[in-house]
């Protein structure tokens, strides 16, 4: 039963572990340079809505809250589609149909090839999840 921070935390903490430094990676909001004419990628959760799931007095309500990350994987254009692909099935693997402790789960994983944005090849990979509130 996460708050929105708390849901975040774990997020970014099962990337970073899973992740393992294969690219330089940016998080949602801190400081960060990019590289030049090397492959790295931007991770950000967004919510997105929520539905209150069941009814009683104060304290044992359920609230389903629903949410997106978002990893954008750039690689140098003219380098071919198979780094971004070979990294976005990393991704892949670290959200799609994963539990996390702490009572977030998520569903299927997106991939999203967008083309070339300025100097990099830009793949877009969705991971949705959903955590329990009561209240």
């Amino acid at each position: 039963m996460p708050t929105i921070n708390e849901a975040r935390v774990l997020i970014y903490d099962e990337f970073i572990s899973v992740w393992n430094n294969e690219t330089p990676f940016d998080l949602d909001n801190k400081s960060f340079t990019e590289p030049e004419s090397t492959p790295w990628v931007r991770t950000v959760v967004r919510n997105t809505i929520s539905n209150q799931d069941s009814l009683g007095p104060v304290g044992i309500r359920k609230f389903l809250r629903v949410g997106s990350v978002l990893t954008q994987i750039f690689t140098p254009i003219d380098t071919g589609v198979e780094e971004s692909d070979r990294l976005s099935e990393i991704v892949r693997g670290i959200f799609e149909g994963v539990r996390l402790t702490g009572g977030l789960w998520f569903f299927a994983t997106d991939v999203r090839e967008l083309g070339r944005i300025g100097d990099y090849y830009q793949v877009t990979v969705e991971s949705t999840f959903n955590y329990e509130q009561t209240k």
